[in-house]
């Protein structure tokens, strides 16, 4: 291998590494704090004011979740103009598979960039007494308030759980997990069933900012 291979397999092994950890342990984690806005504000609120309260929470976010991902999303392009799809050419689920993962990342990157301008920039612009952490849970029933916004949303967690899961499915591969052809098909069930349930959670989430969903106090 040459250097310039060497240095690129690397750079694949970082970036399929932290598409997982911690990237994607975060999306896990955002989902299990998003699920309480089913039980209400008071209870969605308690578990961000939690999360809020951690010791070194800045520089979690920052080390643990920013870094991470800006270089996911950055490398994720290189990748993108780099690579070549060949679905068109050949028609394998796999081939699909690629350029599906490719939009679903732009997708997720310029849905993150919103969500985040939504919630993170707009709780710092926020002048509260010490001690006191914005509502974020009426925040987010604010931004939730028209069928559009709601249509956004659930456009942009369905591109990350289908990146995250069809992720998950490339980094069993890459890291030797899956070696089988029988293996990669059983653990294509898993990876699907896990996105498909991260939706579910998703969609509950949304529309229970607004009291839609079932069950939601405010339904």
């Amino acid at each position: 291998m040459t250097e310039t291979d060497k240095r690129s397999f690397v750079l694949r092994r970082i970036h399929s590494l932290t598409g997982v950890i911690p990237v994607g342990l975060f999306l896990l984690e955002h989902m299990f704090t998003n699920s309480a806005a089913m039980y209400g504000g008071e209870v969605y609120n308690s578990r961000v004011e939690f999360l809020l309260t951690l010791p070194f929470v800045t520089a979690l976010e920052i080390g643990m979740i920013f870094l991470p991902l800006l270089y996911h999303a950055i490398y994720g392009v290189v990748i993108t103009f780099t690579g070549r799809a060949n679905n068109i050419a050949y028609g394998y689920g796999r081939n699909h598979n690629y350029l599906w993962q490719r939009i679903s990342g732009f997708v997720v990157a310029i849905f993150i960039v919103l969500h985040v301008g939504g919630t993170k920039i707009w709780a710092i612009q926020q002048t509260l007494p010490a001690g006191e952490h914005p509502d974020f849970f009426a925040r987010m029933a604010t931004i939730l308030d028209s069928p559009a916004a709601i249509a956004l949303y659930l456009v942009g967690m369905l591109a990350a759980f289908y990146h995250f899961a069809n992720g998950l499915w490339n980094f069993s591969i890459t890291w030797g997990i899956t070696v089988s052809q029988g293996a990669q098909r059983r653990l294509t069930v898993v990876w699907v069933l896990l996105g498909l349930a991260l939706m579910a959670v998703g969609v509950a989430s949304v529309l229970s900012f607004n009291g839609i969903w079932p069950g939601s106090p405010g339904h």
